[in-house]
C-alpha cells in the first residue's frame, strides 16, 4: 500500500482478482467519457487529484473501494456488491470444518 491508500497492481496478483478490478476500471473510465468528463473535471467533483485518477485509469494502482464508490456516484453509477460462488467460501477452512457445514 502507498501512502495514498492505492494498492501498488501487483498486490492483487495473489487474489487473482485482478481482471475484475481492470474491468471495474474500465467502466468507469467508459463511464466518465460517456459523461463528457474530463479527468479535470471528475478531479473537482471528486476531490480526488487528476494525476490519481490518471495513474488509475492507466491501470498502474488500483484505488481502494471507498475511492471507487466515490467516483462511481460522482458518474452517477451505484456501486454493488454481488454474491457469486467462486469457491472462495472454503478458503482457509479445514477438510474437518467444510464438512461439519454441509
Amino acid at each position: 500500500m502507498n501512502k495514498v491508500g492505492q494498492t501498488e497492481a501487483q498486490e492483487f496478483m495473489f487474489f487473482g482478482i485482478e481482471s475484475d478490478v481492470k474491468n471495474i476500471i474500465k467502466s468507469l473510465r467508459f463511464r466518465r467519457i460517456e459523461k463528457g468528463y474530463s479527468q479535470r473535471d471528475l478531479a473537482r467533483i471528486t476531490g480526488i487529484k487528476q494525476s490519481a485518477i490518471a495513474r488509475m485509469e492507466a491501470l498502474k494502482v488500483y484505488p481502494r473501494i471507498d475511492t471507487l464508490v466515490m467516483i462511481s456516484r460522482a458518474l452517477d453509477l451505484q456501486f454493488v456488491i454481488k454474491r457469486i460462488t467462486t469457491g472462495w467460501d472454503k478458503f482457509g477452512k479445514s477438510s474437518g470444518e467444510e464438512n461439519s457445514q454441509k
